[in-house]
């Protein structure tokens, strides 16, 4: 093998590297949901702004502490009301995604160009 067979072998070696490191991001992607407990503080700040705070105490620890079945039906309302492709998390696995499909597109043109 020449140097040059040796250059195309390692850049098809990357590429197919590249395209199942882009299928497992885009499968990370298609699964992706959202974790409940990453969002407790934002659902109980938000109950407490909506509802008065009677006897002192905020209404997200009553709801809680007096109905957890109803605060966890609220907790998961919440959430399901969230646009996933909004969060941080979802926006930063499509950057890479997109960085992976960018890496693969730069090595393709080397390879055509070496071909």
């Amino acid at each position: 093998m020449n140097d040059l067979e040796i250059e195309i072998a390692k850049l098809e070696e990357s590429i197919d590297y590249k395209n199942d490191a882009i299928t497992d991001k885009q499968s990370e992607i298609d699964g992706f949901e959202l974790d409940e407990s990453e969002y407790e503080n934002q659902h109980d700040d938000m109950l407490d702004e909506c509802y008065e705070a009677p006897f002192n105490m905020l209404p997200s620890t009553i709801l809680e502490k007096c109905d957890p079945i109803m605060y966890a039906m609220s907790l998961s309302e919440y959430v399901d009301s969230i646009e996933i492709e909004e969060t941080e998390a979802y926006k930063t696995l499509e950057e890479e995604l997109e960085t992976l499909k960018d890496e693969l597109t730069d090595l393709e043109e080397e390879l055509e160009e070496l071909s």
